[in-house]
């Protein structure tokens, strides 16, 4: 009888051990997928961000290599950058286009410079980055 009656409390404890084990199995499982998915997604956002950073220096590079051009070279129209980018061959599908016309102003001397670069980001989506300024004749001053 005693052996009986240890038999069943083995028993007993048994199941409530696998209850537990089960349940903290549960416990990490749903943990893990979160790590997981919170490690994707962070990934995800580091790879965005550092094509908008390439993006943005392109840009820059763009916009000061026409602010150094002498005005009278400046054509209106839409044209491929001039600046050399490095790094904007690491952008899928990449186009970058600048963007001269003239500022609403009658002879004020002024070119609007919208610089736009667009590429194709992270799972297909269509990405663009845009900057504009205002270019102007200095008068062949230096």
């Amino acid at each position: 009888m005693i052996t009986t009656h240890t038999h069943r409390e083995r028993t007993d404890k048994l199941g409530t051990s696998m209850l537990e084990l089960t349940a903290a199995l549960f416990v990490f499982s749903v943990g893990m997928v979160g790590a997981f998915q919170t490690f994707h997604y962070t990934l995800s956002r580091m790879r965005v961000l550092k094509e908008d950073g390439i993006a943005m220096r392109a840009i820059q590079n763009e916009m000061e290599t026409l602010r150094g051009t002498d005005f009278s070279l400046l054509a209106t129209g839409t044209h491929e950058f001039a600046a050399r980018s490095p790094g904007l061959e690491q952008l899928a599908d990449v186009t970058a286009t600048v963007e001269l016309r003239p500022f609403n102003l009658e002879n004020s001397g002024l070119l609007v410079a919208e610089v736009v670069v667009r590429w194709t980001g992270d799972q297909g989506r269509a990405m663009e980055k845009s900057a504009a300024t205002l270019v102007g004749d200095r008068g062949g001053a230096r």
